[in-house]
């Protein structure tokens, strides 16, 4: 009656295949991060595009101008758009105005505080061609060496 041992065992099954679904709680959250991070791409990626279209504008406002009005509208809307003290400067006008933004120019590209006199006051009056190209070069020169830019 000597059995053999190995008629005893039984056998070995394997396991079954673990399924991919539902997924475990490290995947939930690993897709929630990737989607939360590429909602926040998009939209920042869409205000760039909104800010660009704005600025293009606004350079288009201030180069077809041929008055001092259309330009400080063009220069204003930039303004309220980019500039981080956009409210202090909004209610400043005339001279205080272009004194304000003035300052943010590099020292290199201010205008002196006579230019900026006549500049101011030229805002108010029918101007002449030359106060008119000098205030476009202005509003130019600030769209391109200040926050416009930086923040696009």
């Amino acid at each position: 009656m000597n059995a053999n041992p190995l008629e005893q065992l039984h056998d070995i099954s394997e396991l079954q295949s673990v399924h991919w679904w539902p997924l475990g709680i490290g995947w939930w959250l690993l897709l929630s991060v990737l989607v939360i991070a590429v909602a926040i791409v998009f939209v920042h990626l869409r205000r760039r595009k909104h800010k660009l279209k704005l600025l293009k504008s606004c350079i288009g406002t201030v180069q077809s101008a041929n008055d001092i009005a259309h330009i400080s509208i063009g220069l204003r809307v930039a303004i309220r758009a980019y500039s981080t003290n956009h409210e202090i400067i909004l209610l400043s006008s005339g001279v205080q105005f272009i004194t304000q933004l003035n300052q943010q120019l590099p020292a290199a590209q201010q205008l002196s505080e006579q230019s900026c006199s006549e500049l101011g006051q030229a805002l108010y009056q029918r101007s002449a061609p030359e106060h008119i190209e000098q205030y476009r070069n202005f509003a130019l020169r600030w769209l391109q060496a200040t926050g416009a830019l930086k923040h696009v």
